[in-house]
């Protein structure tokens, strides 16, 4: 919704706004390790695992993006005092092989990093729209964090490009940390999708 919330605010002050979000959430993605691919308007790419290796890629993801939901809900008290609309965000994980380097043309190059990976990122972050989540990870990345990261199934999306198609999962969050209640809500919707998935259509309901 920031189209909408920009038209409402006046160059200053949307300045101001989108320069402090776009510096909170850029500061814990490098807290976590990550490299800042972009600003692409109000959003932000970044990945992992370059320009040097880094252990552990797909949990260092899920970190930044469970620390910039709650630098998120912290801007939107400090927004709402002020009187000014509050941000929605989403955000997508995958986790795969992408090509990384300069690139761009004599006069004009970006290190970026490109390929069906990045791909599968923007189209997560887009199906956030479709679910009502904020955070949606593949179950590439899933499988990866699960030790750690509490999940819940949301559906099997087909994917361009993929024979098969992709599990997908919200984030709920660090395994340590979520109460009770968020576990047996992610067992549940454990047992509910794989119900549905075997046809068991009754018992899933």
């Amino acid at each position: 919704g920031f189209t909408s919330v920009s038209e409402a605010l006046t160059p200053e002050t949307l300045v101001d706004m989108l320069a402090r979000y776009l510096d909170e959430m850029t500061g814990e993605i490098l807290r976590y390790g990550g490299t800042v691919d972009k600003f692409i308007g109000d959003a932000i790419m970044a990945f992992w695992g370059a320009p040097k290796p880094f252990e552990q890629d797909a949990l260092a993801a899920c970190r930044a993006a469970l620390a910039n939901r709650a630098r998120l809900e912290t801007l939107r008290q400090v927004w709402a005092k002020a009187n000014l609309p509050t941000l929605d965000t989403r955000t997508g994980i995958h986790t795969g092989t992408a090509t990384v380097g300069n690139f761009g043309s004599p006069s004009r190059l970006d290190y970026t990093a490109i390929g069906d990976a990045v791909n599968v990122a923007s189209r997560l972050e887009n199906l956030n729209r479709v679910y009502g989540t904020d955070i949606l990870i593949s179950d590439v990345t899933q499988h990866d964090v699960a030790d750690v990261i509490v999940t819940r199934p949301i559906d099997k999306v087909a994917v361009k490009g993929h024979q098969e198609g992709l599990v997908i999962y919200a984030l709920i969050g660090e395994r340590e940390r979520c109460s009770d209640e968020e576990l047996a809500l992610a067992r549940t919707c454990t047992d509910a999708m794989a119900l549905y998935f075997g046809g068991n259509w009754e018992a899933a309901e």
